[in-house]
């Protein structure tokens, strides 16, 4: 709009770009070991939260939601482009984690309430890739309650259907985490999810 250009809208209410045709004036030559001074033009606050960046931290937490809200995710690695897939491996709705580091597990948590009087089973179903393995930790408040290496020995189709039980928690509110830890030789290590659920009957 500076340069003469405007924003104009069409029969449909869309918004259409007007670009003047201008002759193209070169800028004065930069030396990249003695450039001039920055031009200034960075973006807001707002124009920066609406950039999204696949595996950031701002797009995993949205994918995270879709597959289970409530939940919150840290210590994600980029490497597999971690997030969410409509399908992978034969499944619909999927998302996909990594460890940060090789002694850094990628943690998806939630604080949970435990109803009195009730049956409650954590409900996982958990894959691998094909040619990796990793090592699913399940902990409430702090305490180990499973340790499964997910891989071609433990999930034969490339999934594993994974149940913890909770009952001794009636009646309190616990911090559930989940661990997408490496295996050992760093390689293929993502977590594949296709259900994080908290059922009480």
């Amino acid at each position: 709009m500076k340069e003469g250009g405007r924003i104009e809208k069409d029969a449909k209410g869309e918004d259409v770009f007007v670009i003047p045709v201008k002759p193209v004036k070169p800028g004065k030559l930069e030396l990249s070991w003695a450039p001039g001074p920055i031009a200034e033009s960075k973006f807001t606050e707002s124009e920066m939260d609406q950039i999204a960046i696949p595996g950031s931290a701002v797009v995993l937490k949205k994918d995270v939601h879709k597959l289970a809200p409530g939940w919150t995710i840290a210590n994600c690695g980029p490497e597999m482009e971690p997030g969410f897939r409509d399908e992978e491996l034969g499944r619909k709705n999927v998302l996909i984690t990594h460890p940060l580091d090789k002694n850094t597990a990628c943690v998806l948590s939630r604080v949970a309430d435990i109803p009195a009087g009730k049956k409650t089973t954590l409900k996982l179903t958990v894959g691998h890739h094909c040619g990796g393995e990793w090592v699913l930790v399940v902990k409430a408040d702090g305490r180990e309650l499973l340790q499964k290496t997910i891989g071609a020995t433990t999930a034969t189709d490339g999934w594993l259907d994974v149940s913890v039980d909770l009952s001794k928690y009636q009646g309190k509110s616990i911090l559930l985490e989940l661990y997408n830890q490496a295996f050992g030789d760093w390689c293929w290590e993502g977590g594949y999810w296709n259900r994080i659920s908290i059922e009480s009957e």
